[in-house]
């Protein structure tokens, strides 16, 4: 007698999050002196973030069920998540990286509770 079912079970994740926020890159965007990067390190060190965050291309939202999404105006905390992902993966200790482009990158979107509720604090009502 084995343990395991022979009846495949169907499994779904509802939406748990509906709400997004979107990272949007701006190809005309100031370069990363060492200025900028300080001000960059400082302003991404008081964010106090921990742990990992996953973030998706922003090509998945027009065919998703996201109901809620958000584009990031505030410049710095863009240019921070944007520098500091790594092929989706953003990490409080990456470091700033230039950006590099793709002929269909746009941007980067996230439904991580930390970066939704940072971005609500951080846009004008």
């Amino acid at each position: 007698m084995r343990s395991t079912p022979r009846t495949a079970v169907r499994r779904t994740v509802p939406v748990l999050r509906p709400k997004w926020v979107t990272f949007l890159w701006s190809r005309t965007g100031p370069p990363l002196t060492a200025a900028r990067r300080a001000h960059l390190d400082h302003q991404w060190a008081s964010f106090d973030l921990l742990g990992g965050i996953v973030l998706h291309p922003v090509t998945i939202l027009p065919n998703s069920v996201i109901h809620d999404d958000v584009v990031c105006t505030d410049e710095l905390l863009t240019a921070n998540v944007l520098c500091r992902n790594r092929n989706g993966l953003l990490h409080p200790t990456f470091e700033l990286t230039e950006l590099y482009y793709g002929a269909t990158d746009q941007g980067w979107c996230t439904d991580d509770p930390r970066l939704v509720e940072l971005v609500a604090e951080r846009t004008p009502a």
